[in-house]
This record gives C-alpha cells, structure tokens and sequence, in this order.
C-alpha cells in the first residue's frame, strides 16, 4: 500500500494531522461456521455461518515543528477519536465506501522528538461496508448487486384516500401492513433499519397490523406487490459489502 493514504473519521479529514502508512482489515472477509460431528460418521456437516465484527487496524504518523506542537496535534487527534458509538470511516483509496467503528484504544504509539507514530485500532461491530444511498420510485421489482443484500426504507406519499397499506416482497415471502385511515398528501415511512413505523414524522407502531414481518431485500431480482393507486413509493437503500 502506498504512503500518503487519508481519512475521513467521523466526517473530519485526518490527513492535516495523521498520515496513514498502511491500513489491515480490509482484506478477504472473516467468517466462522457453525459445525458438528457425528459419532461414526467421517468429516462433519454444517450447521450455519457467523460473519464476526470487522478490526481495521491504521497505521501512521504525526508531524510536528515542535514538542508543543506534536502535544497539541495529540490533543486534538483525541478529542476527534472520543466518540460514544461506531461512527463513519472513510479512505481516500475507497472514496465511495463507508466504514462504521469506533476506535478501541490502546494503540502501540512511540513519540520521537517531534514525531509520532503507531496503529489506531477500529472496531467496526457491523462488519460490512455500505455504498453511498440509492433512491428510486418504486413500480414492481429491482437488482440488487451486492451478495450481502440490503437493508431498505420505504417512503409512501398518498395521492388518494385509503384505510390500509401494503407491500410485499416475494423472495422473503414476508409483508408489511399499516392500517390508518390515509388522506391525500399522508407520508408514511416502514423503516427496516430500526423497524420503525412512521406517519406524518410520528412514529406509530401500534398501525403494524400482527402479522406483519420486516424483510431485508436479497441478491439478485426482488419483486414487490404494492397497494395499487395509492400513493408514489420510494424505495432508499444502501447496498452493502464484505
């Protein structure tokens, strides 16, 4: 990997005060089956499949005109790195790709005169990366490319009157349903991110009728059976990768 790397953190560019010399955990992806043996029986069959939380390790540098210098520059790589949750990681190499970690302390750092160097560690507890968010209006069926599915949320603006809302989704076999008595120019929004029933911006989880399951949209076609003349849907995803 070439030097001179940068990175996003949270939004905030790196590179003014730390220059990335090499970054792990990008590679192939990790994954542990879930196996078992039978008494008598050779080899063993499997059972699942677990993809644990991802580890980016990032390795780099400070420059410094000064001690004070490389305190202050310190300083302020800490405050930025002080976060509450996982939040968004972005390299200069993969510019339309976000990570989400959190940085997990205990670096190896050495300070030399006014240098410093060693690895940050991230731990991303969703171990996939996510592409930049697609929006479209939603008419029957749509590919998805990457292997890992996605997660979608649907906004519905009504154009005519109706007491329910539907949408299926053929490949899970799952449906959602909302009953509420609609009138023109009602948002609704059936957010499987955070499985949250949204109506005018209010959440209204009580109108998710019993039988009703949030689904994950699969690789390759999904095809949809939509409340007809309704409303305009829109569909907002992002596809999401090993």
């Amino acid at each position: 990997m070439r030097v001179g790397f940068s990175m996003h953190f949270n939004k905030v560019d790196l590179n003014d005060i730390f220059r990335i010399t090499d970054i792990d955990g990008r590679g192939p992806f990790m994954q542990e089956i879930l196996r078992q043996s039978i008494s008598g029986r050779d080899g063993s069959y499997r059972i699942d499949r677990r993809i644990p939380e991802r580890l980016l390790n990032v390795e780099g540098r400070i420059l410094a005109k000064s001690k004070e210098d490389l305190r202050d520059k310190i300083n302020y790589l800490n405050r930025i790195l002080y976060t509450n949750d996982a939040v968004s990681i972005v390299f200069s190499d993969e510019p339309d790709v976000t990570y989400y970690g959190e940085y997990a302390g205990a670096p190896g750092w050495e300070e030399r005169f006014v240098r410093g160097r060693g690895t940050l560690p991230f731990i991303c507890y969703d171990p996939y990366k996510y592409s930049p968010e697609t929006r479209i209006e939603l008419n029957g069926n749509i590919e998805i490319e990457s292997p890992a599915g996605v997660i979608p949320v649907f906004n519905i603006e009504f154009t005519e009157n109706t007491n329910e809302f539907s949408i299926r989704h053929k490949q899970t076999r799952r449906h959602l349903k909302v009953k509420y008595d609609f009138g023109i120019g009602d948002k609704l929004t059936l957010n499987a991110v955070n499985r949250r029933v949204q109506i005018n911006g209010i959440t209204r989880m009580q109108t998710l009728t019993w039988d009703s399951a949030w689904f994950e949209l699969v690789h390759g076609n999904n095809v949809f059976e939509i409340t007809q003349n309704v409303g305009n849907v829109e569909l907002r995803y992002r596809e999401r990768w090993l």
